[in-house]
């Protein structure tokens, strides 16, 4: 029978009551003992017991190596407190004392009888209140053995066993034989027991003792017998041998059948009822141990068996984890309680919990391992109450061992098992819980092989737990040299010294010596840098000083924090401070829309411009200088803020404009120079020159751009054409040069040689062997030399194009000829050719930037080829009849040239010998639209006015079906033309429209344009144009209306949620006008482009594309597997073009009509 004390030291060891930590030990009081523990330990080199918090559960050591406490606990009391303050160890042996037998150290008084009538077992929890049980007859002497007394043949063959413990007491009848077991005493076993105020409660096979209050004082657990037998053993045969009687044959009923017995518990008598059929079966293996156990209520430690046994706070039952297979197939759970108080706010360097195992199934006693692990768990606290299957766990498995110590029967001793219990001990301490509660389970409850049993009667695990105090946060913080105080923000002071001198007070709690780690950052680009640290030297606790290295002029901060050997103390508060000795950096220049530095831009008009110059971080600057079209500031101006603005109207051409920034030192920072390049949209022109008279060539009409004249200089006139001269046609007119003069040319660059270009003429030369003179038909200049030339070449005696690589004197010039000679002596026109005398040729010179390659076309086939990459820029004007070399015109050889046509794309070989034909203004306009409809994927004019259908005009045939959430109205240029018709969206989920498979390759290059007018007052999102995949679209046209702008993007994957990129419009979208939209994806440039209105927006790089194979959606796109976002307003002449349209492309088709 066990009876487990409240824990209470008993008055007869001489102790005195010792409180909870908490209550006990104020948190300053606690840190003022450990900082003198450690002092002392470090002092004497000694490890210091920290007394003030030594509890009969826990012993804190100050240890001096490694600076660090070292906290041992137990779940149950270890040690006792006398009166005199001497803390005593718990012995459960048992000594006379008083006529009786008494464990000699216990926070209860737990005595035995020594013999005769006196009741058997008393338990006195040291507040008057106790419980005693007594035996119905008079003992006989016992005889001691440690913690237990036996009582022999209290019946025939049985004995009567007491054993004590830490906190209360068991009993155990032994049942030594069949014979023994006989006896009719055996059928009902009666104890009287007494109690004096306190009152026994029967709980239907338990019982409590509970005091006035209501407290439950003693627990009376549902006892329980086992016989000795045992199950195999593994690597040993047959079964372990049992003793014989009194304590040897106690045992713990492990391998044993065992059974829960009745107990009853009225009038003072407690009655324990066998179960006879284990008590006298054929098969019970003798003795057989009785087991009315009583334990002190306390929640220290709970053991719970599946089969609904439990034991909580059991002085004499030891703990078992895992699935007894070997007997009766129960499985055992074990949990214990540890008071955590003490490491509240505390930093928990290890924590390792450790048991004594004492069995395993294996016979093999040399196996270190063996059979599934067993777990440790932080679970919820445990309650009287607590049953199968114990408390839920609050962590996953900390840590799991599978040591094995082999089986008690052949293993004596004990093995040390240890768990890593460090996350759970940081759990409790960084929370401030008071108590911790950590499981042991079985890995696999299935497996008997991982049945233990660990020592809980005379040892109990430990959990032993390092820890430390950090350093104490900084103080007194300041700078010297010069001297400032710790001031962050605005005030922050300037220092014109850059080695400032870091300085703070540190100290530590435990009085070990401490280093600073002084810490400081710089102020880069809107935020704080990365971190440099200069470190101090271990001392005591004082002011610790940090010299700076030399600084860049900039904003800093700095902290400080103090680093005992062990750990970091928290950071002190940041300071600042600002060096400044040198000259303030270069000033930030930004241009406003639609404006953009440093970069060739079209423009179509000259709005004023806003120049803003910001002065880059350095908060000194109040000042800075600034020029438009010089090298050098000169003007002065203030700068109140972080920038300020200066407004011009910007020039065509390039345009140097420069500034620097001026301190409140009156220090000048570095010359910023940026250019702002301003080229007029002056691509696809063409010169038939069919003039015939003045001194100027008119450009083909467009209405999409400006037109460019071409002046005449010195010996250029006018002469009959390549169709005059074959057909008759007196209208056809072509230029005369006469080798000398300026030639013709524009007033400015037309032809961006760094991006893709097509120039061609027809030339004809005067001469059928020009000898050592070039006649050069279009070229562009720079300052010394032409960008391009395209013509004969006299070096090759051929037809040809050829570059300069720089412009400056002596470049390299890399030549483009065709096989030939210049002679055209077939009849390649099907016209006839005076004999002798020179042909008419078409020659076309076409750059491709993407794959950086210039081609020479003669008469619409390819001649030759060669990688190329322009590597300047000519700025000059475009040149008819002249080139230009080491700052000289060349190439003024006679000849006439008819037909210049300039495209900004870089042509094929089908559309130059489309424009080879083109000789007339409507030639020309035809080979432009043939050009762009080769391209066509998609053309819906919306010109149907009815149904529920609008019609591809392209050769596609992708009828648009329309949903009904839209309606037919007059087109936008339904005044003029009132056939002109377009759709209206009402922005509800029906309205949309889409096609019956896929429009566009979107892994190919493409463009989408469309006229769209946004209803007034609409500010959601709202979808243009699309084509989708399963999930996203893999291309949209929206407004966007969180930035209330037009986008052109696509969905990086087609997967839900997949990210998206884009390009957005400059301004904000306009509503109820119309606007024309253009969306472009260069493949080859992996980039795509937004076009408001003709005009470029901006461009970004697209490198990942995903085929769509969906069908095209008007008014709507999808993402994350859903159609969102309905168009709200007008849609008119929507297309697609399965190619990257160029600018110029892009305003013809603004501007055409209705298919």
């Amino acid at each position: 029978m066990g009876v487990v004390g409240a824990g209470a030291p008993t008055a007869s060891a001489s102790t005195t009551s010792q409180p909870a930590l908490a209550s006990a030990v104020a948190s300053s009081e606690m840190a003022n003992a450990e900082a003198d523990a450690m002092a002392s330990a470090i002092s004497s080199g000694e490890p210091v017991v920290v007394d003030e918090l030594t509890t009969e559960h826990q012993v804190v050591v100050a240890e001096p190596e490694t600076g660090v406490f070292r906290a041992e606990l137990s779940p149950v009391p270890v040690r006792v407190q006398a009166k005199s303050g001497e803390w005593l160890d718990v012995d459960t042996d048992l000594v006379p004392r008083a006529g009786r037998l008494e464990v000699a150290v216990a926070p209860a008084q737990i005595n035995f009888s020594s013999g005769g009538d006196e009741p058997l077992a008393r338990i006195d929890d040291g507040d008057g209140r106790w419980f005693e049980l007594t035996w119905p007859d008079d003992l006989p002497s016992p005889n001691v053995q440690g913690a237990s007394a036996t009582y022999s043949d209290v019946y025939p063959g049985v004995d009567l066993v007491v054993q004590g413990g830490a906190e209360g007491f068991s009993q155990f009848l032994v049942v030594s034989s069949a014979e023994a077991a006989q006896n009719p005493e055996l059928d009902e076993i009666s104890f009287s027991y007494s109690a004096g105020e306190l009152e026994v409660v029967d709980l239907d096979g338990s019982a409590v003792v509970r005091d006035g209050s209501g407290e439950d004082v003693f627990v009376i657990s549902a006892p329980r017998m086992w016989d000795s037998s045992s199950g195999p053993i593994d690597d040993q045969p047959g079964d372990a041998v049992p003793a014989t009687r009194g304590a040897e044959a106690v045992g713990e009923g492990d391998g044993g059948r065992s059974a829960v017995m009745e107990m009853t518990a009225s009038h003072g008598v407690l009655t324990v009822t066998p179960d006879h059929e284990l008590l006298r079966g054929e098969d019970t293996t003798f003795p057989v141990v009785i087991d009315p156990s009583v334990s002190r209520h306390r929640n220290y430690w709970s053991m719970v068996w599946s089969d609904g046994q439990k034991f909580l706070n059991h002085s004499t039952e030891n703990a078992r984890v895992g699935y007894d297979g070997w007997s009766d197939g129960k499985r055992s759970r074990v949990f214990y309680r540890f008071n955590t108080s003490t490491f509240a706010n505390r930093s928990i360097q290890s924590a390792k919990f450790a048991h004594r195992q004492i069995h395993s199934p294996n016979g093999d006693c040399t196996l270190e391992t063996y059979g599934p692990g067993v777990e440790l768990s932080r679970t919820h606290d445990i309650m009287s109450e607590t049953s199968w299957p114990g408390p839920t766990r609050t962590s996953g498995t900390i840590t799991t061992t599978s040591v094995a110590h082999g089986h008690s029967s052949y293993c004596p001793g004990w093995t040390r098992t240890e768990w890593n219990a460090k996350p759970a001990v940081e759990y409790a301490a960084s929370r401030g819980h008071d108590a911790l509660t950590l499981s042991l389970r079985s890995a696999d409850e299935s497996n008997r092989n991982g049945w233990r049993q660990f020592e809980n009667t005379s040892s109990y695990p430990v959990l032993t737990v390092e820890y430390n105090r950090p350093p104490s946060t900084p103080s007194s913080l300041r700078t010297t040299s010069p001297t400032t105080s710790c001031v962050t923000g605005t005030s922050r002071p300037w220092i014109n010294d850059d080695t400032p001198v870091l300085r703070a007070t540190l100290s530590d709690p435990d009085g070990q010596n401490v280093r600073g780690h002084f810490e400081r950052q710089k102020y880069v680009s809107g935020a704080w840098g990365s971190s440099s640290t200069v470190t101090t030297s271990y001392a005591a606790a004082g002011e610790r000083s940090a010299q700076l290295p030399a600084l860049s002029d900039g904003r800093y901060r700095w902290r400080v924090r103090a680093y005992d050997g062990i750990e970091y103390g928290a950071w002190s508060g940041w300071c600042e401070f600002y060096v400044k000795t040198t000259a303030p950096p270069a000033p930030t220049i930004s241009i406003s829309d639609p404006y953009r530095l440093d970069v060739w831009t079209d423009q179509d008009g000259l709005p004023q411009a806003t120049l803003t110059v910001g002065r880059n971080g350095d908060t000194s600057v109040e000042d800075f200088k600034y020029s438009i079209g010089s090298a050098t500031p000169t003007t002065s101006r203030s700068m109140s803020g972080s920038s300020a603005a200066v407004t011009f109207t910007p020039q065509f051409g390039l345009t140097t404009i420069s500034a620097r920034l001026v301190d409140r030192a009156g220090n000048q920072g570095p010359i910023k120079r940026v250019t702002l390049k301003l080229m007029s949209p002056k691509a696809q022109h063409a010169w038939l020159l069919d003039d015939g008279s003045g001194s100027t060539a008119a450009d083909l009409p467009r209405p999409s751009n400006d037109t460019v004249s071409l002046q005449f200089g010195a010996g250029v006139s006018w002469a009959s054409g390549n169709l005059a001269d074959y057909s008759g046609d007196a209208t056809d007119r072509s230029l005369q040069f006469n080798g000398s003069g300026a030639g013709a040319y524009t007033s400015d660059a037309l032809v961006r040689v760094s991006d893709s270009f097509t120039v061609m003429a027809k030339v004809r030369l005067d001469e059928l062997d020009p000898g050592s003179k070039s006649f050069i038909a279009v070229s562009q200049d720079g300052n010394v030399n032409s960008a391009f030339q395209l013509g004969y070449d006299t070096n090759s005696d051929a037809w040809a194009a050829w570059m300069a690589n720089t412009d400056a004197s002596g470049p390299t010039w890399t030549r483009v000829a065709a096989d030939s000679g210049p002679i055209d002596e077939a009849d390649n026109d099907g016209l006839p050719i005076p004999d002798g005398e020179p042909d008419w040729q078409h020659l076309a010179m076409v750059y491709d930037a993407v794959d950086e390659e210039v081609e020479l076309y003669v008469d619409g086939n390819l001649a030759a080829s060669a990688n190329y990459t322009f590597d300047w820029r000519s700025e000059g004007s475009l040149r008819v009849g002249r080139g230009k070399a080491h700052g000289n015109t060349q190439g003024l050889a006679t000849g006439r040239v008819d037909d210049v046509v300039v495209f900004d794309a870089p042509l094929t070989e089908a559309q130059i010998r489309v424009l080879r034909g083109a000789d007339k203004p409507d030639h020309i306009e035809a080979a432009r639209q043939a050009m762009l409809d080769e391209d066509k994927a998609g053309h819906w004019a919306m010109d149907d006015g009815s149904g529920a259908q609008t019609t591809d005009s392209s050769n596609g045939g992708h009828q648009v079906t329309l949903g009904s959430g839209t309606s037919w109205i007059s087109g936008r240029q339904a005044s003029a033309d009132p056939a002109d018709r377009a759709l209206r969206f009402d922005g509800t989920s029906s309205a949309y429209g889409y096609t019956s498979g896929p429009v566009l390759d979107t892994t190919s290059s493409y463009t989408v344009t469309a006229w769209v007018k946004l209803a007034t007052g609409h500010t959601q999102t709202a979808g243009v144009v699309s084509q989708r995949g399963v999930d996203s679209s893999a291309m949209f046209l929206v407004y966007s209306g969180g930035q209330d702008r037009w986008r052109f993007g696509a969905f990086a994957s087609d997967v839900s949620g997949a990210d998206s990129l884009g390009v957005n419009s400059r301004a904000p979208a306009a509503r109820n006008t119309w606007t024309h939209l253009a969306g472009v994806y260069d493949a080859d440039a992996d980039e795509m482009s937004l076009y408001v209105n003709g005009v470029l927006q901006d461009t970004v790089a697209a490198p990942n594309t995903w085929s769509a194979t969906g069908a095209l959606q008007v008014g709507r796109y999808r993402s994350s597997g859903v159609y969102r976002d309905r168009w709200a307003g007008d849609i008119d002449d929507l297309r697609a073009y399965q190619a990257p349209l160029s600018q110029s492309e892009i305003r013809q088709v603004m501007i055409e009509e209705r298919p």
